[in-house]
This record gives C-alpha cells, structure tokens and sequence, in this order.
C-alpha cells in the first residue's frame, strides 16, 4: 500500500463515520474493514490472518507484532484485543497522535467561544460610539476626537464581522478537514508554524482600544510581558506612559538612529537637512519640534507613495488617511500602523497643524512625536522597496555564490538603478565572479523545479539582455519553449519572499 493510498484514505474518513465519532479505535477498524478485507458476518470479527499479518508484520511503522494479540489457530481474537490492534494501526502506521472525537470538540468549543468574543467585542464598540456622540453633545471631548473615534470603532465592528463570517464558515465547510490535520503527527509542526484556522484565532481580542494603537507603534520592540503591564499601567494613569516613553528613547538611542538613518536610501537623503534641523529642536524647542516632524510624518508617507509608483497629483488631494491605505495594501503599513496613522493620528496632526493644541509644556507631547516619527523613518528600511530588495540580493550575493543567490541576481539585472547607490559597479563586479556556463548548466536542470519555473524565463532573458553566454541562452530558450515572460510585479513578490 502507497503513501497516496493513506492519506487518501485518510482524509476520506468522515465519508465512513462522524467526526464526532472517529475514535483510535474506530480509525483502526475502519481501516481493516476498508483496506484489509475484515469479514463482519460471523460472531466475533475474523481477520483473515494471513492478509493482514502479510501486510502489518512486514510494515516498517508496525512496531510489534500481531502474533500479540492473534490465536494463530481460528484467526480471531477477543474484542478488547481487537481494540488493541485497531488502535495500534491508528497510532502507529496511520499516524494519528490525538483522537479526531476528542480534537473535533475541542476546536469546536473554542470556535463558538470566539464567536462570542466577537459579539461582545461588537457590543461595546457600538457602546463607545453611543458614549462618545453623548460626551460630544455635552462638550466633555472635543467633535474631532468623536468623529475619528467613530470611524476607528466602525472599523472594528465591520473587522469583526469579518472575522465572524469566516469563523462560521470554518465551521461549516473547513472544521473537518483541519480536525484531522492536527491529530496527525506529519501536519503538527507545519500547522504549529504556519497554520491557523481562521484569522481571529492568531491574535484573538487583539486591538480593541485606541491605548492599544498608541503603544504598539510608540513601542514595537518591547517584549509582549512588558507591554501588558505597561498598558495595565496606562489604563490607570496616562501619564505613566512618559517615563517609559523616555526610558525607550534613550535604552534604543533613537534620536541618533534617526540620525544615522539619513544616509541609508534616497527617500530620506532628500530630507536630510530638513529633519537634521528638526531633530536639533528637540528638547531644546519641543513646541517647533512637535509641529515640523508631525508635518514630516505626512510627508514620509507622500514619499513612500510616490515610491510605488502614485502621482503627486493623486497624493496632493487625498489626507494622511488615504496614504496609509495605500501602503497597507502595499504591505508596508501593518493593519495597527494603518489604523493608527489613518484614524487616530490624524487628530493630533489636524489640532496641531491648526493651531489648536496650545499646552505649556510640550516635553511630554515631544517624547510620543518623536516616537511616532522614527516608526516611519523605520519604515524606509522594510524590504518592500526596490532598492532594499537590491541591497540584500547584492549582499547575499557576494557572500555566497550558490545557485539561488546567483538565480535571485539574475531577477534584478533589469531593475531601474537609483544613482544614490551606486550599485552599478557591485553589479558588474559580481557579474565577473559568476560561473555563468555552469549556472545555465544547473538551471537548464533545475528549471522544472516550481520555486524557478515561472521565473527561468526572466532570468536568462535577463543574461542575454547583458550578452552573458549568449548561445547558451538562446539554447535553453529553444529547448524549454513552455518557459514565459511572467508580470514584473510577480518578480518583486518572489524576490519580497525570497531574498
């Protein structure tokens, strides 16, 4: 019997019995019955010994043998032995580490506990908004604060539901399946990693409040026991956070990260007097401070727009809100930065562009500028950016010329090169240090391989674009006609993954 014959059967076994019912045992019998030929008419079940002992005795994952539990003379065995042998196949050739029964109610429960998680989750932000349109009528918070407030909250119920529509649907149509997934022992570590039945499960009550946004952004490298006490602490008293804030600032040096940041990318180059000007207010004038880099921020996201191709003409007429989105999608802003930057920044922004958040002492009010600041700063240094996807197919390059290194190469040859970097002469540096006949050798073999396939066109294209072993390029692209020019943008999102 073949791999592919168990794990057909294998995921065939709700068609045989309940999920609910599918015990060691049943798992085990129904096996026999369906592959070993049990006969089920006389009193006591009968295997026909010498079939199945053939079969499992000579198995390498049995690791007994029947002989155990068997009466070599009428072939049969008493039901509590039987049970023994129906479990020991489930376990030990078919692989099952926990009872689909038992595992099926467990995710069971635990999906109709989220549901009403969410649910009350729903509740209380309609509540928020209830309470926050009273307090604006009764001027206790400012119209501006309510109005973001609501859109914040009208996002987390409309995610919400979200997420409560696709739980459903995990229960009706993907909970089978998922349940036998994770009782088999080959499944648990990609499923440990990679896997999760739905997406509320990853993060479950994750960002229900607007402390949440401010803390994750002000504070992304604190550890996840550190950040509970200093929300606990938060909720408490607000201004608890400024002593932290300042702890942070010093312990990650973030005023000369910033600094030193300026020389890394073009984007932030072309803004390198300005903020050196900015940064030199700190803590000298926080007010002048706090007003410039807030206008920076905004200007940051413009730049990292325009990076990916948006128009001055589009970006000029749309607010912060719009910009964030158009990096979320991008992949570059996570979901809380877009929530954050989109829906509660802009309420400091506005107050502070217009005059209106007059304090005495702007100390404090610097501390979480500057925080804000240098996320966005970080951001120029994410590898969704061409030229960050350049530098590290380059460094990985020059440190090892292995095949996928040497593959990756090829993908950049026809990238458009910013001045700045002068990456030209790295490029045609490592270009004179490949083996290129030998590269085309091993991609002339490993091209059908599906992490290259799509992308061997390219690549070669690309060498013969820069007259590299010419004739050998023309070879491979008459001998593997089924290779295509695939979409630029299908090229970036395989170098994102994989460099």
């Amino acid at each position: 019997m073949n791999f592919d014959t168990v794990t057909s059967f294998i995921f065939d076994l709700p068609n045989y019995c309940k999920i609910e019912e599918l015990s060691y045992s049943e798992i085990g019998k129904l096996f026999l019955l369906n592959y070993i030929f049990l006969n089920k008419q006389r009193n006591k079940v009968q295997i026909y010994f010498y079939k199945c002992f053939r079969f499992i005795f000579k198995n390498k994952f049995i690791k007994y043998s029947l002989k155990i539990f068997i009466n070599e003379n009428d072939f049969s065995c008493e039901e509590t032995e039987l049970n023994k042998i129906y479990i020991c196949i489930s376990k030990d050739y078919l692989g099952f580490c926990k009872e689909p029964c038992v595992e099926y109610q467990a995710i069971l429960n635990k999906a109709n506990m989220d549901l009403h998680e969410i649910d009350n989750l729903i509740e209380n932000y309609n509540k928020s908004i209830s309470e926050n349109e009273t307090k604006k009528n009764t001027g206790i918070i400012k119209p501006d604060v309510a109005n973001y407030g609501k859109i914040l909250f009208e996002t987390y119920i409309n995610r919400n539901n979200e997420y409560k529509n696709e739980i459903n649907y995990f229960i009706d149509y993907r909970i089978t399946s998922y349940t036998i997934k994770n009782c088999l022992k080959f499944f648990q570590y990609s499923l440990s990693l990679f896997h999760t039945p739905y997406n509320y499960s990853v993060l479950p009550n994750f960002l229900t409040s607007n402390e949440d946004l401010r803390l994750l952004i002000k504070f992304p490298d604190i550890p996840i026991h550190e950040y509970k006490k200093i929300k606990e602490d938060f909720k408490k008293d607000e201004n608890s956070i400024y002593p932290v804030a300042e702890n942070y600032i010093n312990s990650h040096n973030i005023k000369q990260s910033i600094l030193d940041s300026l020389d890394e990318n073009h984007i932030l180059n072309k803004r390198k007097d300005l903020i050196i000007k900015i940064m030199s207010y700190y803590d000298v004038d926080n007010l002048v401070f706090c007003h410039l880099a807030t206008a920076q921020i905004e200007g940051l996201l413009s730049d990292y727009c325009l990076e990916f191709g948006h128009s001055e003409k589009e970006l000029f007429g749309n607010a912060i809100g719009y910009k964030s989105e158009q990096l979320y999608n991008l992949g570059l802003l996570s979901r809380p930065a877009f929530d954050y930057y989109s829906k509660i920044f802009p309420i400091d922004r506005n107050r502070m562009m217009h005059g209106m958040n007059i304090i005495s002492n702007y100390d404090n009010l610097a501390k979480m500028v500057l925080l804000d600041f240098n996320y966005i700063i970080d951001l120029s240094k994410e590898k969704h950016f061409d030229f960050n996807i350049i530098k590290s197919v380059l460094k990985k390059v020059s440190e090892k010329k292995s095949f996928k290194n040497n593959f990756n190469f090829c993908l950049i040859l026809d990238f458009s090169l910013n001045s700045f970097y002068n990456f030209e002469p790295l490029i045609q540096s490592e270009i004179l240090n490949i083996d290129w006949a030998l590269f085309l050798n091993e991609l002339d073999k490993q091209c059908k391989n599906f992490e290259y396939y799509n992308y061997s066109f390219h690549a070669v294209l690309n060498l013969k674009r820069k007259n590299i072993e010419t004739d050998k390029c023309i070879k491979f692209f008459k001998k593997h006609t089924d290779c295509k020019e695939i979409q630029r943008e299908k090229i970036y999102n395989y170098l994102l993954n994989n460099c």
